[in-house]
């Protein structure tokens, strides 16, 4: 039986759309890149979620006009494309092997809500929070610099919803946490009128 070929389509740098900035950023928070060694083929873009996300990564497949599988197991699914012009394309913009303490925001998505919906969708949390669980909950980790630009972006787009809030460092993380109407705020710029989006967390955002 003949090897089955895989195809995957290398998106256009322009324009920048949103579904190309969403996945950007959710590349960013979930997904790695794999150098591989000489004569063990061609890089990886791989990316794991829960099982019951595998949906999310059909999406991908989708945007990338691709035929590659997503595979699912016990406790996660996985997507691994294998293609040296893929992964380039990907590490222009940032996203380069072992990327977790050295990750920022491109300076051609630092101001796109759809790009930080994909980080959110990636790294984030929304949610209900509280004594009594009934005040919308908005928390997002990355690395210092991410958190910084995530500010910047937010306080220019929601009227400094952030203005006194801090970042706060735990293991080598970085996080940003709010709740009451600054997080029902954010969660609304990042989730009201779009076009893609990990399911679980629109509806959260719908509800929150």
């Amino acid at each position: 039986m003949a090897k089955q070929k895989y195809q995957v389509t290398v998106p256009e740098i322009a324009p920048l759309t949103e579904e190309l900035v969403y996945w950007l950023g959710f590349i960013l928070a979930d997904g790695c890149v794999l150098h591989m060694p000489p004569n063990k083929g061609q890089n990886k873009l791989r990316i794991n979620l829960k099982p019951g996300d595998a949906d999310h990564l059909r999406k991908l497949v989708r945007f990338l006009d691709s035929n590659h599988p997503v595979y699912i197991y016990e406790a996660s699914c996985q997507l691994s494309i294998s293609s040296n012009a893929l992964v380039a394309f990907f590490e222009s913009f940032g996203i380069v092997p072992r990327k977790s303490l050295i990750a920022v925001a491109d300076d051609r998505l630092v101001n796109s809500r759809h790009f930080w919906r994909g980080i959110v969708d990636g790294d984030g949390s929304i949610g209900r929070g509280g004594r009594n669980k009934n005040l919308p909950r908005f928390q997002f980790s990355g690395t210092k610099k991410l958190c910084q630009q995530f500010l910047a972006s937010t306080n220019r787009n929601c009227n400094n919803v952030f203005r006194n809030v801090s970042i706060k460092e735990c293991n080598n993380l970085w996080h940003i946490q709010t709740m009451g109407s600054n997080a029902a705020q954010v969660i609304d710029w990042l989730y009201h009128d779009n076009i893609v989006a990990l399911q679980r967390k629109q509806q959260l955002a719908g509800v929150v």
